[in-house]
């Protein structure tokens, strides 16, 4: 059995799902979890206001600061239907048989994890599960047609008698949906289940190197094929002699060495905080301490309390920038 969150890199990798259940996501699952228990309790939901607030006090300042930036999800309009978020059935224990049915046993599950939000559409010729992840940014997932929503989606469709099924996913930075196509379960459920199924049950071999251990992998730093990577691949070829698959090694190899250094480089200044410093040759490596910056708070808290017209008034709105990271090659859709 496998959650549904690790699908898609398992499906390139053997070795990760194994990874993230013996060391986790760290505290980038913690936020993820304190914000997911936040926005189920603004529909009034007791439980989950206790464990929003047991995750908060878990984390740190910046950590708590930079959740408080984003947004819970909004309700939204599905064909000519509107779906509010207070309606929508929350953190949902659910499981997906290799035969495609939902269960709630995890001993017969192919997959099992925790739903974050479902509407089950009822319209005049079609029942419509629409399923509704919770992410950090809309950097954060390629598609919202993804293993994981698709393992998720199977489940509460066959759940809730549902013939067709929409996924989608809350970019909570940036307070918007992003919706994927929707599928006719009667003809497609065979694609979408071999492919899942083709995740789960990627478990034997070699761990596996490429784009997707920076991308989607958490636990890749440990990783024993991650951290051991070619450093003969960072060698940097002489000018005109970079080809697309040098050029892929040197990134994936780079990026790894990379990681790794920022690591040990925090380990070393945890070493120094607790310890003094580290003294070499006349010189000792500490913390110094300087005079704090002035900030303001955030722009949500701004809008807040101003109101969006004021607020306009003095917020700059920033140039386009320019990320690189690995995406989906939309020529291959």
């Amino acid at each position: 059995m496998i959650r549904p969150s690790l699908l898609d890199i398992s499906f390139h990798c053997p070795l990760a799902h194994r990874l993230a259940d013996q060391h986790g996501a760290g505290r980038a699952a913690l936020m993820g979890q304190a914000f997911h228990a936040l926005s189920a309790a603004t529909g009034g939901d007791k439980e989950q206001k206790e464990i929003a607030d047991a995750l908060f006090i878990r984390l740190s300042d910046k950590e708590a600061e930079e959740l408080m930036e984003w947004h819970t999800p909004e309700d939204f309009s599905m064909f000519q239907y509107r779906m509010r978020y207070k309606d929508a059935e929350k953190e949902l224990p659910i499981g997906l048989t290799e035969q495609g049915r939902y269960t709630e046993n995890k001993s017969k599950a192919m997959t099992y994890g925790t739903l974050d939000m479902a509407w089950a559409l009822q319209m005049e010729d079609r029942r419509v599960a629409i399923v509704g992840d919770i992410k950090k940014s809309k950097w954060t997932i390629d598609t919202p047609d993804c293993l994981q929503l698709w393992a998720y989606g199977l489940a509460y469709a066959d759940m809730t008698k549902c013939t067709s099924l929409i996924c989608g996913v809350w970019a909570a930075k940036e307070g918007h949906w992003i919706w994927g196509k929707e599928w006719d379960l009667i003809w497609d459920v065979d694609r979408l289940l071999t492919r899942v199924t083709r995740a789960a049950s990627n478990t034997q071999g070699r761990p596996c190197l490429g784009p997707h251990c920076s991308n989607k992998c958490y636990a890749r730093l440990h990783c024993p094929e991650y951290c051991m990577a070619d450093n003969s691949k960072l060698a940097i070829p002489e000018p005109g002699r970079l080809t697309e698959d040098t050029a892929k090694n040197l990134l994936v190899a780079a990026q790894s060495v990379k990681e790794q250094a920022e690591m040990a480089i925090d380990f070393c200044k945890e070493f120094t905080r607790r310890n003094g410093g580290l003294k070499h040759e006349g010189k000792v490596y500490k913390p110094i301490r300087g005079k704090g910056r002035d900030s303001v708070m955030g722009v949500k808290k701004v809008r807040e309390i101003l109101g969006d017209e004021l607020a306009a008034r003095i917020i700059n709105k920033g140039g386009q920038g320019v990320q690189y990271r690995w995406v989906n090659d939309t020529e291959d859709k």
